[in-house]
């Protein structure tokens, strides 16, 4: 089976930046009065979207006036973290990108970040350079992961069935969410090692990194 196009997670699977997340929220939940280590981030945090963590943090659903609030401090530490040592790029993930572009292969970015980060992304990385304009992220109208949403409006964009898509993701809830929109190829991506992937019921197949992939063998070109 080929596959017409692919649609990436951003954070944790093109660019290697989770030990930054896991700072800023260690920082954040220390000036909280939180204890927090780094299995329960693992464990219980890694993926999820700001309006389950704030639960987790206090036990209760997040206030819709909050939700827009909590976690902006967060990502206020997490930019200064990636300022001052930019994550790096997963490893074979620029080639692959490259190649891409080199057979006019459809990709896009699916991120649940939103545009205040998106915009920060573009400043230390050619994303428009790699993807174009076929960034989609969370602007406030659609659901967040582990929903599919991000994944579908991404596939239209590229105009293809999501069927068609490759879909790349390195959390739970986002193989969910790929496997929700569609796609029969949920790929899921783990820099710690491909078996400590959490959320393997919604892959199709488990890598460390892109050099593990055998991608010129996966399109129609």
């Amino acid at each position: 089976m080929k596959f017409k196009g692919i649609i990436f997670d951003f954070n944790g699977t093109l660019i290697l930046d989770d030990e930054k997340h896991l700072a800023g929220w260690q920082r954040l939940a220390k000036e909280l009065g939180f204890s927090m280590t780094d299995d329960y981030y693992w464990e219980n945090m890694h993926g999820s979207t700001n309006e389950l963590i704030y639960e987790k943090f206090y036990g209760v659903p997040c206030p819709k006036e909050q939700i827009g609030v909590f976690g902006m401090e967060k990502e206020i530490y997490y930019r200064e973290f990636c300022e001052k040592d930019p994550p790096r790029f997963a490893e074979g993930a620029l080639e692959f990108i490259n190649f891409l572009n080199e057979k006019g292969i459809p990709h896009a970015i699916a991120t649940s970040s939103e545009i205040s980060n998106v915009t920060f992304f573009k400043s230390i990385y050619p994303l428009t350079e790699l993807f174009g304009d076929n960034i989609i992220y969370n602007d406030g109208t659609v659901r967040g992961k582990p929903y599919p949403d991000l994944y579908l409006k991404a596939a239209e964009k590229l105009g293809l069935d999501p069927r068609d898509c490759v879909t790349v993701e390195d959390s739970h809830s986002g193989a969910r969410a790929c496997k929700a929109s569609g796609s029969r190829m949920v790929i899921g991506i783990c820099p710690r090692g491909a078996e400590k992937f959490k959320g393997s019921e919604y892959t199709d197949l488990t890598i460390t990194d892109f050099r593990d992939l055998d991608y010129k063998n996966l399109f129609e070109y």
